[in-house]
């Protein structure tokens, strides 16, 4: 009996202990947590007269300043006001530090390169070259990201658009020494638009290609400039040596037209030899590209009505002509466009003349900072809500 007993008191003993192990535990967590609360109150003190002191150093606007705390390690402190915000990136004891502080030390050199990486995609060259060999950047960090802002003055031509990049944690969490998820807001930072918003768009098409010396130049200088065009090209120029160019255009997200086999006057022609037009030049293009070709150009802008009858495309004429054959004078050119176009427009050039190269350098980053999206003729006919129908002629889609 006197064992039974014993054990009871054992059992007791052994119960109360590890109650009062988890009363000491929650008493621990409770003291923790509340002097954390209270860390954090004196915190947020603290970075109330920080930020008031670099808002008033710095002359920053006020009422356009947000800032973030990361980790209770660093505050980001932005002032919106400018295409460029100013910002300044500080220790809890108010010591300045760099964007590299916030990295991996190991790491800085994957983030230039994924910067770099983001910013070429996003922007035509004309922009993304100047803003990459420039050190003039403002940071931005937030919950989920670190916007990257850039300077815009020295652009050419002028660019008046808040130029940013926006690197998400799934980019950066692992090249950064903080946790991305773990960022507190302050406040609603209201994020800006940091892309130009390109509300007007046009269509560029090129006659008289392929062309050996130029056609893959264009291509090449549209993917630069973020845009693409629809090349109406003659049939009896596809030929083998062609294949390749027109695949290339076809791969860089291009469009190809006919513009007829032998570019002849088409409404002085019988109606046989207007189906041949056609004809030859789809079954030419079909065997280089396995194609088939899906919108006409009549040569020289000829049609009537046994022309429009019998193409059985849509056929898509022009609303802007700067008479590149003509002038063969790149600024010329680029006044012409730049002068008549709208949005809605379908512009002429040729791929077959060194000044119409020369000039599309000059019209696309142009159109670019006058908010113009530069893309094919289907694909300008579908965003303006156009069904291309056969047979019928379209000058633009304003």
């Amino acid at each position: 009996m006197h064992k039974y007993i014993t054990r009871i008191k054992k059992l007791i003993y052994g119960e109360i202990a590890i109650i009062f192990i988890i009363i000491l535990i929650i008493f621990i967590t409770i003291f923790y947590n509340y002097k954390n609360n209270i860390k954090y109150v004196n915190y947020q003190k603290n970075y109330d007269n920080i930020i008031n002191e670099i808002i008033s150093k710095n002359n920053y606007n006020s009422t356009n300043t947000s800032y973030t705390i990361i980790n209770q390690k660093y505050i980001n402190i932005i002032d919106k006001t400018n295409l460029m915000p100013l910002n300044t990136l500080i220790k809890i004891n108010n010591q300045n530090i760099n964007i590299n502080d916030l990295l991996l030390k190991d790491k800085i050199e994957d983030f230039n390169n994924l910067l770099a990486k983001e910013t070429l995609k996003k922007y035509p060259e004309f922009i993304s070259t100047v803003i990459l060999n420039e050190n003039n950047r403002s940071y931005e960090i937030t919950e989920d990201k670190i916007t990257v802002y850039f300077s815009n003055e020295n652009i050419i031509p002028t660019f008046n658009e808040r130029i940013s990049i926006d690197l998400t944690c799934s980019d950066i969490k692992n090249i950064i020494n903080y946790n991305c998820n773990e960022v507190k807001y302050l406040e609603d930072l209201n994020q800006a638009s940091s892309v130009p918003h390109l509300n007007k768009i046009v269509a560029i098409t090129f006659d008289d290609g392929p062309n050996l010396k130029y056609t893959n130049e264009v291509v090449d200088i549209l993917e630069k400039n973020k845009a693409n065009g629809t090349f109406f090209v003659i049939g009896n120029k596809l030929t083998y040596q062609y294949k390749s160019i027109l695949l290339n255009c076809l791969a860089k997200n291009n469009e190809i037209g006919s513009h007829t086999y032998s570019h002849k006057v088409l409404t002085k022609l019988s109606l046989d030899k207007l189906k041949n037009e056609q004809e030859f030049t789809n079954n030419n293009y079909f065997e280089l590209t396995k194609n088939k070709i899906t919108l006409t150009r009549p040569p020289y802008g000829k049609i009537n009505n046994l022309v429009k009858n019998n193409i059985n495309t849509p056929i898509i004429m022009w609303n802007v002509d700067p008479l590149d054959w003509k002038y063969k004078d790149a600024q010329k050119i680029f006044d012409n466009v730049i002068n008549n176009v709208k949005d809605g427009s379908i512009i002429l050039l040729h791929d077959a003349y060194k000044t119409s190269v020369e000039a599309l350098r000059l019209i696309l980053p142009k159109l670019y900072t006058m908010g113009y999206q530069v893309t094919t003729v289907s694909d300008l006919a579908a965003k303006k809500g156009v069904t291309l129908e056969n047979n019928k002629v379209y000058y633009s889609f304003n």
